[in-house]
């Protein structure tokens, strides 16, 4: 329904929100279309309401021109409250902000980042088929 109305060329290649933990139930979704011919990335936000493009044709960050892969929602069996929740559980920080990026890696990943009250950054990879911990990793954000 989304690529019709908006008449979208490509394929969704993330879903994104980043937020305070208390608003995390009222925030809007950013998708992110990926168009292979052109190799960009348009960006919407999903509203209660509206779609809005947010961001045209901008080149896509990856690494070492890593295939870009379609999110198949077939293989996304948890949500991402219940990703946030193994996510927080693993973490054991005071979060200042959230953010919960669903992507397909090697398999459709919930990329889930703490801003800690401690300053760091802690990322956990959840596979969303399984709810299995893919990857964790924890650094400061201030180093002195």
């Amino acid at each position: 329904k989304f690529k019709k109305e908006k008449q979208v060329k490509g394929i969704l290649s993330s879903a994104f929100i980043m937020t305070d933990p208390k608003e995390i139930d009222n925030i809007n979704w950013q998708l992110d279309i990926y168009n292979k011919e052109k190799d960009t990335i348009n960006s919407y936000v999903i509203k209660k309401d509206s779609i809005e493009e947010v961001n045209t044709e901008a080149k896509p960050f990856r690494e070492k021109e890593e295939e870009i892969k379609e999110i198949n929602f077939d293989n996304v069996k948890i949500n991402y409250k219940e990703a946030l929740e193994v996510a927080e559980k693993k973490s054991k920080e005071t979060n200042s902000r959230i953010i919960i990026l669903l992507q397909n890696l090697k398999t459709e990943t919930w990329n889930i980042s703490f801003f800690t009250i401690s300053f760091n950054l802690v990322n956990i990879k959840i596979d969303a088929s399984t709810k299995e911990i893919i990857e964790t990793s924890v650094k400061p954000l201030i180093q002195f």
